[in-house]
C-alpha cells in the first residue's frame, strides 16, 4: 500500500497532463527537427539567449554535463519550450520551459515522473523553470535512472 501511495504521488501533481501532452509532442520526431550543437548541458544557457531570446533554461546538476548534440525551439501551447538532445546513458530529450506558463507545479529538488505514449519524463523545478528530462521506457526505468543520477 504505501509503495502504490509513493508511486502515485511520484505522478501526480499539478500540470501533468500537460507534461504528458508535451512528451506525446515527441512520438514523430525524426532528429532532423534539431540544429547540431555539440556541449554540455550546462553551456547552451548563451546559446538559448542568443539565438532565440529564452531566459528560461536551467539544467539540475546532474544533467549539467551531459553531451548535447542538437537544439530546437518550439511553441506548445503558445509557450516557446527549449528542447535539447542529449546523450548519456541513453538518447535522451531535455524540455525548459516557464513552469508557470503552462501551469505545472513541481517542487524544486523533487523528481515526479509521468508517462506518455511512447516517452516517459522526470520533471522538477530549477528556479522558475520546469525541467523534464525525457526517454522511451518505462516509470520504473526513469525512477531507477533518477536514482543513479542523483
Amino acid at each position: 500500500m504505501v509503495v502504490w501511495v509513493v508511486s502515485d504521488q511520484m505522478s501526480s501533481f499539478t500540470g501533468a497532463d500537460t507534461v504528458t501532452q508535451l512528451l506525446d509532442s515527441a512520438d514523430g520526431l525524426k532528429g532532423n527537427e534539431f540544429e547540431p550543437v555539440e556541449a554540455t548541458a550546462r553551456d547552451l544557457e548563451d546559446w538559448f539567449f542568443l539565438k532565440h531570446g529564452l531566459e528560461h533554461y536551467a539544467v539540475p546538476k546532474e544533467f549539467a554535463d551531459t553531451k548535447t548534440v542538437g537544439c530546437r525551439v518550439f511553441k506548445f501551447n503558445g509557450t516557446s519550450i527549449a528542447q535539447v538532445m542529449a546523450v548519456g546513458d541513453k538518447r535522451m530529450l531535455f524540455y525548459l520551459f516557464p513552469s508557470a506558463e503552462l501551469g505545472v507545479k513541481v517542487r524544486h529538488g523533487k523528481w515526479a515522473v509521468v508517462d506518455g505514449d511512447q516517452w516517459v519524463g522526470g520533471v522538477t523545478a530549477v528556479g522558475d523553470t520546469c525541467f523534464v528530462v525525457a526517454f522511451q521506457g518505462t516509470q520504473d526505468e526513469m525512477k531507477r535512472y533518477l536514482a543513479k543520477n542523483q
